[in-house]
């Protein structure tokens, strides 16, 4: 079973990054990419990853403010 990591970062750079590291590994795959923490949520919503790797300051939304309106994303 492939562990589905959703990527959210304001910096597409850092998005890249982590992006390279669930393709390096046969259990992990990247199941969507966020510019902002507002983004995140909605893909959470819509994608229903088992991770969120969401970047301490995104933009639009702060991190602790998407998960603060994910807490009922199961």
């Amino acid at each position: 079973m492939r562990t589905r990591i959703l990527l959210a970062d304001d910096h597409r750079i850092v998005r890249e990054g982590l992006r390279s590291l669930p393709e390096k590994e046969e259990e992990l795959e990247a199941a969507g990419e966020a510019d902002s923490g507002r983004a995140a949520t909605e893909m959470a919503r819509d994608l229903k990853p088992d991770v969120v790797a969401l970047g301490l300051r995104t933009t639009a939304s702060s991190a602790l403010d998407a998960q603060r309106r994910g807490q009922g994303i199961q």
